[in-house]
């Protein structure tokens, strides 16, 4: 049986939160907050017990770069998880769990992922989930 994907609505961002996020990001150094703020706010939201905050992190990442296509959504996702992973050795596996589920909650009905085809798998040719 195949799972139906629901297109939820993305975690709404409170002003306090993206006032933070815009004060955290201009507060950085200059070469960080054009392609690494995030990454870094991400390990510091986990770090600091914070971790269901991830999934808002990035619907202020999709809102604020609003140019952004597939591809480059995927890359932020990418590099999203991979700072969640390697943050399992320092806060434990319960965080970065319930990170990974915020993360996936806002990413959720992107359609991101999607290959060519549906179901099965046994359609189209385009690359899979990893």
């Amino acid at each position: 049986m195949s799972t139906s994907t629901s297109t939820s609505p993305s975690p709404t961002l409170s002003p306090s939160f993206k006032a933070l996020l815009d004060s955290f990001r201009s507060n950085l150094p200059v070469r960080f907050q054009q392609e690494s703020w995030y990454i870094i706010a991400a390990a510091s939201l986990v770090a600091l017990n914070k971790p269901s905050e991830i999934g808002l992190l990035f619907t202020y990442i999709r809102q604020e770069q609003k140019s952004e296509s597939k591809e480059e959504l995927r890359q932020v996702l990418v590099r999203l998880r991979d700072v969640l992973m390697k943050g399992w050795v320092l806060v434990g596996i319960p965080v970065v769990v319930t990170a990974v589920a915020a993360l996936a909650g806002a990413e959720e009905g992107l359609g991101l992922w999607e290959g060519d085809g549906e179901g099965d798998g046994a359609e189209g040719e385009g690359e899979g989930k990893w």
